[in-house]
């Protein structure tokens, strides 16, 4: 049996790894961003300390040259220069043959300045990704160290992450799960582990539903595209921050999640600016969503290790209140440690055609996946704290847009990554804020200490629609009638894992607007 907690699912990265062969036009990145006050450090600066940090890590990246991986890019100032500051970091060139890069990105602001890292997403999965970055970015190296060292190093990893093939074989054949015991030997086994009957039946239970789940994926699914037909390739960041106190209140509100709060808003966001139909079909598309097979309490891992569940949405319930906890209640269940058993086992037992086949057919019943990305610590660069900390997420080229909320230092970050011919592309976050302010109102603004201005309460700064209710409005491309411009996994205590190809902080803070919406 495959044990969460201690799996690899060499087949996921290989699924992964493959989608960049079909010539889909895949995006198969995911980062994070720290936003930092002051001026911006020299380059040497930022390779030495990254050198540094390396060596607390397990091998991931073979043994890359740092001063090859970390580089800089100059954003010309303006009034728009934020904006085109995170709009360039999904589309960065990768540097050299490595699987990662990490830039130093200044210029858009006199004061201040950004530290960009981002890797393949077959090397890591976003829990694996938020351990890594506690430790390249704690603000002391004992604090590093502390977040480096408590899982065993794994294997050092391949120089490049597409030619990855004769590794990940290797590792899937020593991923096989072992014969299965005759019934007596199981019952002596599970007396051995101190398990109760009343364990076992609900480890078999939650794999009964497992499989009953699995066999929906064969029913016919929609058909209709997703994305608009005609793609840039180049993708935008459609991105606003709020107070993490705002998310939580409205959990409490309403007695379910925040990541409730967060996929009933995401909901919202996906019928507001949806030209195609598909919030509208007959047969309903969910909400992809990643669920941690790992402990979220481990050292940095490399590898994906979720498994992807289907989210029904209600969307013919018009109260976004009643909305997020019937998504809540959704997602309850895969917290569930015997349905987490259950997961792990079944992923640990296909192989890369079946991951391959799971997957395809997963998506076909969703219209967008999200996850959440909580960054526990503080982090930064010499000793000063980030003011803002942004997950990035991949782009599949079946999705127009990925979202991923990011948790950290009392701030929600909600950011999508979008193709830049999708229609409605630049109102995506406001819509989120948007529903988020119907769902709880913001704790009134303090004297902000930034010199950005608070994000609107909606898309344009229009005037919100009427209390938690959704119309069932046409869909359109957003009420600023701009012209289109050009990433959770579930974990036992609500916090989770990351984007996927193929996952759930501190005192209110003042709505900002950051990164741009």
């Amino acid at each position: 049996m495959v044990a969460a907690g201690t799996a690899a699912f060499p087949a996921v990265d290989r699924v992964i790894l493959d989608m960049e062969d079909d010539g889909a036009g895949h995006y198969l990145y995911i980062g994070a961003a720290l936003e930092m006050d002051g001026p911006a450090p020299a380059l040497d600066a930022v390779r030495a300390h990254v050198r540094e940090r390396l060596a607390l890590l397990p091998p991931f990246y073979g043994e890359p040259d740092v001063s090859g991986q970390v580089r800089e890019l100059a954003v010309a100032p303006g009034p728009d220069s934020r904006q085109r500051a995170y709009d360039a970091l999904p589309n960065l060139t990768v540097p050299g043959t490595q699987p990662w890069g990490l830039w130093l990105v200044h210029g858009h602001r006199d004061d201040g300045y950004l530290l960009f890292h981002r890797v393949h997403h077959g090397v890591h999965d976003g829990v694996g990704l938020a351990l890594l970055l506690r430790v390249l970015f704690a603000l002391t190296p004992q604090a590093a160290a502390r977040a480096a060292h408590t899982e065993r190093p794994a294997p050092a990893a391949p120089s490049s992450a597409r030619p990855a093939r004769e590794a990940h074989a290797a590792q899937e054949a020593r991923a096989a799960p072992p014969p299965e015991r005759a019934p007596a030997q199981r019952q002596v086994q599970q007396q051995a582990q101190g398990q109760a009957p009343g364990q076992a039946r609900a480890r078999a239970g939650a794999q009964l539903r497992h499989a009953a789940d699995s066999a929906r994926l064969f029913l016919p699914g929609p058909r209709r595209p997703l994305p608009p037909a005609e793609r840039a390739g180049r993708r935008i960041v459609s991105a606003v921050t709020v107070p993490a106190a705002q998310l939580r209140g409205a959990a409490a509100d309403l007695g379910c999640s925040v990541l409730g709060v967060h996929l009933s808003a995401l909901s919202h966001a996906c019928r507001s600016t949806d030209v195609t139909g598909w919030t509208r079909e007959r047969r309903s598309r969910g909400i992809a969503l990643p669920v941690s097979l790992t402990d979220t309490r481990s050292g940095p891992y490399r590898g994906n290790r979720y498994s992807l569940v289907r989210l029904p949405v209600p969307w013919d319930e018009p109260d976004l209140g009643r909305r997020a906890q019937l998504l809540a209640r959704e997602v309850r269940r895969y917290q569930d440690p015997a349905v987490r058993s259950a997961l792990a086992r079944a992923l640990g037992r296909l192989g890369t055609g079946a991951t391959r086949r799971f997957s395809e057919r997963l998506y076909a019943r969703c219209g967008v996946q999200t996850t959440v990305l909580p960054l526990a610590g503080e982090v930064g660069f010499a000793g000063r704290p980030a003011r803002h900390f942004t997950g990035l997420n991949c782009l599949p080229a079946h999705f127009p847009y990925q979202p991923v909320l990011s948790l950290h230092g009392g701030r929600a970050v909600c950011a999508f990554t979008v193709d830049a011919a999708t229609p409605g592309a630049r109102d995506l976050a406001a819509y989120w804020r948007e529903a988020l302010d119907e769902l709880a109102p913001p704790p009134r603004p303090e004297r902000p200490a930034t010199p950005f201005a608070a994000a609107p309460s909606g898309p344009s700064a229009a005037p919100p629609p009427a209390p938690r209710s959704e119309p069932p409005a046409a869909p359109s491309s957003g009420p600023s009638a701009a012209p289109p411009s050009g990433p959770s996994a579930v974990a036992p205590e609500g916090a989770s894992s990351a984007p996927s190809s193929g996952p759930s902080a501190g005192a209110p803070a003042a709505p900002e607007g950051a990164p741009p919406d």
